[in-house]
């Protein structure tokens, strides 16, 4: 429940302090649940453009003659897209 507990903000703006600004629900940028969040929906999202390979849709990228076709890298919380 720490994940997803309340919490309050408050932000300055010129000098004034704006806030609090509370949210209810949700996960924090860099909580123990964000990672697992960006796994599964990476998961999901490879699974969508190997999908789209297969059909034609889209193509990757091939680097030189005897390279392997790329089209996307996942790596740390980072995914780049290469078509």
């Amino acid at each position: 429940m720490l994940c997803v507990e309340i919490g309050d903000y408050s932000i300055i703006v010129n000098g004034d302090n704006v806030g609090p600004i509370i949210y209810e629900r949700g996960l924090r940028q860099g909580g123990m649940l964000s990672q697992y969040l960006f796994i599964s929906c990476v998961e999901g999202l490879s699974a969508l453009i190997m999908q789209a390979e297969t059909k034609g849709d889209i193509n990757g990228v091939k680097i030189c003659k005897n390279a392997p076709i790329l089209s996307h890298l996942i790596f740390l919380g980072d995914c780049f897209l290469v078509f």
